[in-house]
């Protein structure tokens, strides 16, 4: 049976949104074209008064994001929560999912 492997959820940001880039959190097992719910832990940790995430999208060909709930912005020392749905590829995939967060 093929299925769809994430091992890791890699982040990149070119512009360091809210410190997130280079952060990996865990991955998920699905089925060919199957959906997965996710909800990443952002803290504010130094960027005086807020900072902001405007999109999220995926850089790993295959995989689509949607209902991100962008803009969100978190104050100073807060902690919010960033949810979306991954949509995955058609086809068998093992490796790293690769988000970009703007």
């Amino acid at each position: 049976m093929s299925s769809v492997v994430v091992t890791a959820i890699n982040l990149v940001s070119s512009d360091n949104a809210c410190g997130m880039n280079g952060n990996t959190f865990a991955g998920f097992n699905t089925s060919l074209g199957g959906y997965e719910e996710d909800t990443l832990t952002v803290p504010n940790v130094g960027y005086y008064p807020n900072c902001t995430i405007s999109s999220v999208h995926s850089r790993t060909s295959g995989f689509g994001i949607s209902g991100a709930n962008v803009p969100l912005t978190i104050p100073y020392e807060g902690i919010e929560s960033l949810s979306f749905a991954i949509a995955a590829p058609g086809f068998p995939f093992t490796g790293v999912l690769t988000i970009d967060l703007e």
